[in-house]
């Protein structure tokens, strides 16, 4: 009885772990990607963006790769010049009707000390919240 009732602890402890782990709002994807940016992590800040699933996947590799070569470059510059990012808040989240589109309304802090206000659109692809690219 014992091992039953450690068992039956054990899968609910990792059932708990593993719903904890996944980002259930956009805002809180948003804010992990830019944790991702922080630390330098271009690729996997890259990886936060949306692809175009009309695309074929070496299309959708090639889009990779220029996001992660265009946001490396600009944001490596713009931390550096700002002094990093401090904090990242999200004023606002409107997610659409039907669950698979968002808007967010976010301010950045900087290590500067200045504040920028900005927006950001998300898209749901494979369960996951995603960055939607803006040219």
């Amino acid at each position: 009885m014992k091992k039953l009732f450690g068992i039956l602890f054990f899968v609910s402890a990792m059932a708990l772990f593993m719903t904890s782990c996944t980002k259930s709002s956009p805002g809180d994807a948003f804010k992990d990607y830019m944790e991702l940016m922080k630390k330098g992590d271009a690729n996997g800040f890259a990886q936060g963006f949306a692809v175009d699933e009309t695309k074929s996947p070496e299309e959708q590799q090639q889009q990779a790769q220029l996001i992660e070569g265009l946001i490396g470059d600009k944001t490596k510059k713009m931390m550096e010049e700002k002094k990093g990012l401090k904090d990242v808040q999200i004023l606002e989240e409107t997610i659409s009707e039907d669950g698979n589109e968002a808007n967010l309304k976010v301010k950045f802090v900087y290590g500067d000390g200045t504040e920028e206000e900005s927006t950001q659109d998300m898209v749901k692809q494979d369960g996951k919240w995603k960055m939607v690219f803006k040219k």
